[in-house]
């Protein structure tokens, strides 16, 4: 038997006593039906090419007579679903399986309102889509029909009787043949006693010989002996089988080598048996501890290449752990239950259905349905994970929305959405890198970034734009996720070109208006008094004023969504450009770190200390040739030291460190 990862490691099984760890099967979940109907009764089945394709039920609330048959496959890449019927009578109890050129072929029952009894519908996809329902039967009430379809085309039927208003009659199961292409029906073949159940009892398979296989679990009550019958002595005979005692819930499958997987429930716990293609039974084994709680709700079971049994249960009692469990395994010897999901989340109440389907070595489709109430009507919804039982954890990545529309913006300004980022998965998710179609977009993220299993972030995308105009376009996230490794979004935006006015008003250092000063825009001079630029783009202007006698200040003006005004004090002297370099100033220590001293060949009468935008940070009347000032209070930087005296006026640069 494979030894890989002991399937998954995530739940651990002792016989003594039995119990699964917090950790559910490491496949993403993908929701089937999740609306305001009752879905349930599904089945699922992989064809030749691996898809996946599902029937099922679904009803409002508790209102059997509303109930519909719906059909769903991810053929074209994702999930879509097709309501089969829409008649408003009841429609239930569907079963469906392919013939050898891969045609679905549907059965279910459906209220034949004439009658006012349930017959056996029947439709097929051969030409594209699904065609019209047939009655494949009459008369009495129909239950639990199950279809099997052999190699010439012949569609294999069992179901039961349900003679429910009449107490006196027996029921029993029943075998028929239907042709497809020549539409020619077979005769109804009774079988022995058997009452329907709620859910599906009587199974049916076709060998490669074209032979019928057919298990059901007999007599009245939930419980009853395994019967088997099949006719490849040409006609429908009963064999004994190993199994005895009352069973309840019996399904199988039948694998490419002929074999026959039976799977039933006898007290608390799952047994299992095969017979295989010589017609010998294997003695039936323990499929399952006998405190796994109350097995049940088991619809479809599979088996896949390697000749490996696969099915599901659910328990819904306080003995064991509850949940949604599968079970899988070749030749006889059974893994341990594993859980694949303990739906407690968005307040399920109750669990429902289960169905497997199998292929390859060890890829599974396992499917699920959970209730609850919804706008105070019962509801229930159905899951599904696909991936093989061997593989290690991955990482699934999510991302909402998968548009961002960043409307109508200015030119030169930022507008910034966010995708939420989630890790969907069950090992880290990295994401390597976003990389955009348009230069306009871009992320203030760093990139590599890792979210845990379970986390998400938001991750923001910045729309920037150079040029008016239109933008549709998309960024992609590279990752090591299974689901998605290059995962686009789509981003939609528009630009134009909003213009806003930038003014200055120019003040010496007592307050008064300066007309007469040179304003630098952009490195570009304009006539003196000019202060009003109009038609000025959103971004970053650098800006110089400028006047004789007067210390030049510099700046940037940012321009964002509105008008902007400036206020410009300029105080007199001569720039740092223009320093008097003839020796009679001089300043010890510079750089400088508590105090400056000042020595002047001149008699200095003011000290000022201007910072490189202009701003006066200290003035300090001087009556001598030295001075000694305290920096201590003054940031680390580059200063202008003004020396004002009655012989000149002079400037130099001072350090602080």
């Amino acid at each position: 038997m494979r030894e890989t990862l002991k399937f998954w490691i995530f739940s651990v099984l002792i016989i003594s006593a039995f119990t699964v760890s917090a950790s559910e099967m490491p496949v993403m979940e993908d929701t089937i039906a999740f609306n305001d109907r009752f879905n349930f009764r599904q089945s699922v089945q992989f064809d030749n090419d691996g898809h996946i394709h599902m029937t099922y039920t679904g009803q409002y609330d508790t209102d059997g007579t509303t109930r519909e048959i719906f059909y769903a496959t991810n053929q074209s890449g994702q999930f879509e679903v097709l309501q089969l019927t829409d008649n408003e009578v009841d429609n239930n109890f569907s079963s469906f399986a392919f013939d050898k050129n891969g045609n679905i072929h549907i059965i279910y029952l459906e209220h034949e309102t004439v009658s006012n009894t349930f017959q056996i519908a029947y439709r097929n996809n051969i030409q594209g889509s699904f065609s019209e329902p047939i009655w494949l039967t009459s008369g009495f009430n129909k239950a639990s029909p199950h279809i099997a379809i052999g190699s010439n085309n012949i569609i294999h039927l069992a179901y039961n009787s349900y003679h429910f208003t009449d107490p006196n009659l027996d029921d029993h199961v029943y075998y028929t043949t239907y042709n497809f292409v020549t539409g020619n029906m077979g005769a109804a073949v009774q079988l022995g006693l058997s009452n329907p159940s709620s859910e599906k009892e009587t199974r049916i398979a076709v060998d490669s010989n074209n032979h019928a296989h057919i298990v059901y679990r007999s007599e009245s009550g939930w419980s009853g002996p395994l019967k088997y019958y099949n006719n490849t002595s040409g006609t429908m005979s009963e064999y004994e089988t190993p199994v005895t005692g009352s069973v309840s819930a019996p399904a199988m499958v039948m694998d490419h080598a002929d074999n026959l997987h039976i799977v039933y429930r006898q007290g608390n716990a799952m047994y299992y048996t095969l017979r295989d293609a010589e017609g010998d039974f294997l003695q039936p084994l323990l499929a399952t501890p006998e405190n796994v709680g109350v097995p049940t709700f088991y619809r479809s079971v599979d088996v896949d290449d390697q000749g490996r049994f696969y099915f599901m249960y659910q328990n819904s009692t306080a003995t064991a752990p509850k949940g949604f469990f599968l079970v899988h395994g070749l030749n006889g010897q059974f893994e341990e239950p594993v859980l694949v999901s303990a739906k407690t989340d968005n307040g399920y109440l109750t669990l429902n259905n289960t169905a497997v389907a199998a292929r390859g070595d060890g890829e599974v489709a396992v499917t699920y349905a959970a209730s609850t109430v919804r706008n105070d009507d019962i509801v229930c919804d159905i899951f599904l994970k696909h991936g093989n039982i061997f593989d290690p954890p991955v990482s699934y990545i999510s991302v909402s929305p998968r548009v961002l529309d960043f409307g109508e913006n200015p030119v030169g300004t930022e507008n910034t959405l966010y995708v939420t980022i989630e890790n969907k998965g069950f090992a880290d998710l990295t994401i390597s890198g976003a990389q955009f179609s348009d230069d306009n977009f871009f992320t203030s993220q760093e990139l590599p970034f890792v979210a845990e299993p379970g986390a998400s972030f938001e991750m923001p995308v910045i729309f920037n734009p150079f040029n008016a105009g239109s933008f549709e376009s998309y960024f992609t996230l590279m990752s090591d996720a299974a689901n998605q490794p290059a995962l686009q979004v789509q981003l939609l935006a528009s630009a134009i070109l909003v213009y806003y006015n930038l003014s200055f008003e120019v003040l010496d250092a007592a307050q008064n208006p300066i007309d007469d000063a040179v304003i630098t825009l952009n490195n570009t001079a304009y006539p003196e008094g000019h202060y009003l630029f109009e038609d000025i783009l959103p971004g970053t202007h650098h800006y110089k004023v400028s006047k004789s006698g007067f210390l030049t200040v510099e700046g940037e003006a940012v321009v964002t969504t509105q008008d902007k005004h400036i206020a410009v004090t300029l105080e007199e002297g001569t720039f740092i450009n223009e320093f008097i370099h003839s020796g009679h100033v001089r300043i010890s220590p510079n750089p400088a770190d508590n105090y400056v001293s000042i020595d002047s060949d001149y008699a200095m009468d003011l000290l000022r200390i201007i910072d490189f935008n202009g701003n006066l940070l200290s003035e300090v009347k001087v009556n001598g040739h030295t001075a000694v000032l305290n920096v201590n209070e003054l940031a680390s930087g580059v200063y202008i030291v003004q020396i004002i005296s009655a012989h000149t006026s002079s400037s130099a640069r001072l350090i602080v460190r």
